[in-house]
């Protein structure tokens, strides 16, 4: 299985949308997506600035509306770390210091690593 099954799976026992998944094609790109989340963007508009198209985003952003958005931050960010096949920090390090940041509290609270170095 390669990540977007493993992420598919993942998110769907979390109880979100495979729609969400399926807009998510790597840790990378699923990380970006958590760290705009978690600095207030909607989850249509984080789906758009990561290159989904505006329909899919919204058919995406529709599926996930009954969940909070810290669920969908959690479920994004744990199985992101999962199926990256545990390799979280060489993930963390292709993203910029601000998605880092962003994402620093919810990968603690979480108890996982916090920086590209872990």
């Amino acid at each position: 299985m390669g990540f977007t099954d493993d992420f598919t799976n993942c998110i769907t026992l979390k109880g979100l949308s495979p729609a969400l998944a399926e807009q998510l094609p790597d840790a990378k790109t699923a990380l970006k997506f958590a760290a705009m989340l978690i600095s207030g963007t909607t989850v249509e508009s984080a789906l758009i600035a990561i290159g989904v198209g505006a329909a899919a985003a919204a058919e995406a952003a529709a599926a996930v509306s009954a969940f909070a958005v810290g669920v969908v931050i959690g479920a994004v960010v744990g199985c992101a770390g999962v199926a990256a096949g545990g390799s979280l920090g060489s993930v963390l390090a292709q993203l910029d210091p601000s998605e880092q940041s962003a994402l620093a509290g919810p990968l603690a609270t979480a108890g996982l690593p916090t920086s590209a170095a872990a």
